[in-house]
């Protein structure tokens, strides 16, 4: 552990995507049925979901289910030979000088008669695409979005993403700040690594008076950052 005091740089290791680790509930239920049912004719699924939703755990598992998968990086793909599926995760990231390479690789899956799926945390025609025949083809698919999370599958992501910094942590931590802090996945996330990150330059255990003090200052950030009416 850190000396109390340390610069402590947050090189967390990455998230788990097994299979096992996914937590199921009835928020991301429908996203669920998009990825188990997508396929050839049904040739195009969006997902949408806020940031740390588990959008792309879900795709780590369609890539899973598929084995061969060609994952969009912004450049059009030599060719699909081999492949049985398209990944284009987080769409919002290719808008702009992606654009054309998006819709010649989503014409390239559809000659293929390759199923896509297409991660976004807002709906393809709320991102500002340029194209029309790009945002023609996204509107058409199939598409799922993952709801807020009740109690149960809250704290459930919060012991993952806890597990996912090697931190074993008593769960009644976690259920402390779900009953205190503003409720989002992204929230939820960011707070997570900003326990770490404390208990790390501290050298203290995670305890409710840390979490606690770190969600304070974390609300108070984001209240001092918020523009007044």
């Amino acid at each position: 552990m850190a000396t109390a005091g340390q610069l402590v740089l947050d090189i967390a290791p990455p998230p788990s995507y097994a299979v096992e680790d996914y937590v199921p509930g009835q928020a991301n239920a429908e996203a669920r049925a998009l990825i188990s049912g997508l396929a050839w004719p049904k040739p195009v699924g969006v997902l949408i979901g806020e940031l740390g939703s588990g959008k792309s755990h879900l795709a780590h598992l369609f890539a899973e289910h598929f084995k061969a998968v060609h994952w969009f990086d912004g450049a059009m793909p030599d060719r699909l030979d081999g492949q049985r599926a398209v990944i284009i995760d987080n769409l919002e990231r290719w808008t702009g000088q992606s654009e054309d390479t998006l819709f010649h690789t989503l014409e390239a899956a559809r000659a293929a008669q390759l199923p896509v799926l297409v991660t976004s945390r807002e709906a393809p025609e709320n991102l500002g695409l340029k194209r029309p025949d790009t945002v023609s083809r996204l509107r058409a698919g199939s598409r799922a979005a993952i709801g807020q999370a009740d109690d149960t599958l809250f704290l459930a992501i919060a012991i993952k993403l806890f597990t996912d910094r090697q931190l074993m942590v008593d769960p009644a931590i976690a259920d402390y700040l779900l009953q205190r802090m503003e409720r989002s996945y992204a929230n939820l996330s960011r707070l997570i690594a900003l326990i770490d990150e404390r208990s790390l330059a501290a050298g203290r255990s995670i305890t409710k008076p840390l979490a606690g003090d770190v969600l304070a200052a974390y609300e108070l950030s984001q209240n001092s950052s918020t523009p007044s009416g």
